[in-house]
């Protein structure tokens, strides 16, 4: 039996006629005062798709994990703890500001970060939580979240691979103080 070399692409774009117009419609009319016509309309329709009150889209989660970071001031001789099943961009960010990872176990039942293992885990250096939304799956927030509050930590909630998951009626990226979504192709 011969084998082939054939690669399987994990996503592509799927154009048609109404990308196409879009665009067209950018480079026509996406100057000067409208140069962010769409970018308004996406803030617009995805706050209200995700139930979030503020939107600031960048171009990557992880420079939206990096951005959440440094504005809750984060860094050098601080621990913000992560699900040890997760994507680098996660932890990158982590590093970037000078902080220190920790990693804990995830729970069985939905490959997110394990509430037990997070507490455990959690020292007087400890400052933040990033919780991972993992393959459509969600993270026990309810506990999650008490457990950050009685330790006074920073909840990130990382809802990348979870567009449109919810957990107890709301959904994804209403459980973190700062929440982060991704468009990759591998995350949708």
């Amino acid at each position: 039996m011969k084998i082939r070399n054939t690669s399987i692409p994990s996503a592509g774009p799927w154009i048609t006629e109404d990308e196409i117009s879009l665009v067209s419609t950018a480079i026509r009319e996406g100057w000067g005062k409208k140069m962010n016509m769409h970018i308004e309309q996406f803030i617009e329709e995805f706050s209200d798709f995700t139930q979030l009150k503020y939107c600031l889209p960048t171009a990557h989660c992880t420079d939206a994990i990096h951005l959440a970071l440094v504005v809750c001031d984060i860094g050098p001789g601080d621990e913000v703890i992560v699900p040890d099943l997760t994507w680098v961009a996660s932890v990158a960010p982590i590093e970037y500001v000078g902080a220190t990872p920790v990693f804990v176990d995830v729970n069985t039942a939905n490959i997110c970060i394990d509430p037990d293992s997070f507490e455990r885990a959690i020292t007087k250096r400890t400052k933040a939580v990033i919780g991972v939304d993992l393959l459509g799956n969600m993270a026990d927030w309810k506990k999650i979240n008490k457990i950050a509050k009685k330790h006074n930590l920073i909840v990130f909630e990382d809802a990348a691979e979870s567009l449109g998951a919810t957990y107890r009626g709301q959904p994804a990226g209403n459980f973190g103080d700062i929440s982060l979504f991704s468009f990759s192709g591998t995350k949708l």
